[in-house]
């Protein structure tokens, strides 16, 4: 093994790579390639994409991509921010809010503006909507998609603070934005609270009112804009903000967050047929918020946070069908990041904005993590 790696520096060592022994090295087993391609670097893998087909080929193997989290070169950026909300629709993520926080880490600069990100193109688009009134000031709000619209509830609004409870929806075929004025038994104000879409009903867990934070649950019906308490069965998550919520088929999954109990890192499931919740205690990461949680092919893919001592940057996969977690080894420049977003797309996995532990500050860097492609790999 060691003549191998001996042979590959002398490759790849000299500005002009010698083609004899490319050759040699093409006539070893596709296991030893790779192997040896998996020492190489990000800037290094792209270098040994340029010497030949069969380098490049070898280069662009998933396994060896699964390593990293590559920031991408983008046009048209939005400007660095923490506590927006990202999603997904057709071929595009779509930004909103958020803020830039001032020295001591407090909500300042409160945003409404909106972009778009095309992962085609690899280019960012200002968004205007086509409507008398602009959307609102918003941070540490939840977005969800439903049908062709989002739809914005919470979160700190600025001069309002917490008080604006509406409901803003934008039509993304009309690029129309409206206020919502739901009726029944609507939700306290609140921010940095869960919610997810599950039939016609989006829910919305936890929070807090910037002195108490909140385990109680409700739903929101689209069709009839219609609020109600969610009645349930089993012990409830405590009281939490800043965790993180996903749909996994017939479940809304809960993790992390901060409260009463400090930083819980139990699992916790709502069955939706029968309105029950149930705690997963299985070992796993340590209890934290500000992360972002993602739901992919059966498995749950937690990155980032910071338990109010330290930011992280670790990746995490729980694995529903086992119920354990697993710590992925994927190289990230950043030291530790929070209050971020990440969507999946097309088995990518891209993490934008948020709170940067080596500057202190919001960092505005796209980066992008390909998944495994079944449940079956490895990463």
């Amino acid at each position: 093994m060691k003549h191998i790696f001996t042979l590959f520096y002398d490759i790849f060592g000299k500005k002009k790579p010698r083609k004899d022994k490319c050759l040699f090295f093409m006539y070893l087993p596709d296991e030893v390639k790779l192997l040896i391609f998996s020492y190489l670097s990000v800037s290094e893998l792209c270098g040994a994409a340029q010497v030949c087909k069969a380098f490049k080929a070898l280069s662009g193997d998933d396994g060896l991509w699964r390593r990293f989290f590559v920031k991408l070169h983008t046009k048209d950026a939005p400007n660095a921010r923490v506590c927006h909300s990202a999603l997904v629709y057709g071929d595009k993520m779509y930004v909103y809010g958020g803020h830039v926080p001032d020295q001591m880490n407090y909500i300042r600069d409160v945003k409404n503006d909106f972009f778009s990100y095309s992962f085609a193109q690899k280019k960012w688009e200002s968004i205007q909507p086509k409507s008398d009134s602009a959307l609102p000031y918003k941070t540490e709000h939840t977005a969800v998609l439903y049908k062709n619209c989002m739809y914005l509830f919470g979160g700190y609004s600025g001069p309002l603070g917490y008080r604006d409870t509406a409901i803003y929806e934008y039509n993304f075929d009309t690029r129309q934005a409206i206020r919502i004025e739901a009726v029944g038994s609507l939700p306290p104000d609140r921010s940095a609270h869960t919610a997810v879409v599950y039939k016609d009903h989006m829910y919305i867990f936890g929070g807090w009112d910037g002195s108490d934070s909140y385990n109680d649950f409700y739903k929101y019906h689209f069709e009839t804009r219609q609020w109600s308490e969610v009645s349930y069965q089993g012990p409830p998550p405590p009281h939490i903000r800043s965790h993180s919520a996903v749909l996994y088929h017939d479940y809304m999954v809960v993790f992390g967050g901060y409260g009463e109990e400090n930083h819980p890192n139990g699992l916790y499931a709502f069955h939706f047929p029968t309105a029950t919740w149930e705690e997963i205690k299985v070992p796993g990461p340590c209890g934290r918020s500000r992360f972002r949680m993602v739901f992919y092919d059966d498995n749950l893919w937690c990155f980032g946070g910071w338990d109010r001592k330290s930011y992280f940057n670790d990746l995490w996969r729980f694995r529903l069908e086992t119920k354990t977690w697993q710590r992925i080894d994927a190289a990230f420049e950043l030291h530790g990041v929070g209050q971020h977003s990440l969507v999946v797309h097309k088995g990518r996995m891209y993490l934008y904005g948020g709170y940067c532990s080596d500057s202190e500050a919001p960092h505005p860097g796209l980066y992008v993590y390909r998944l495994p492609a079944t449940a079956m790999h490895e990463a």
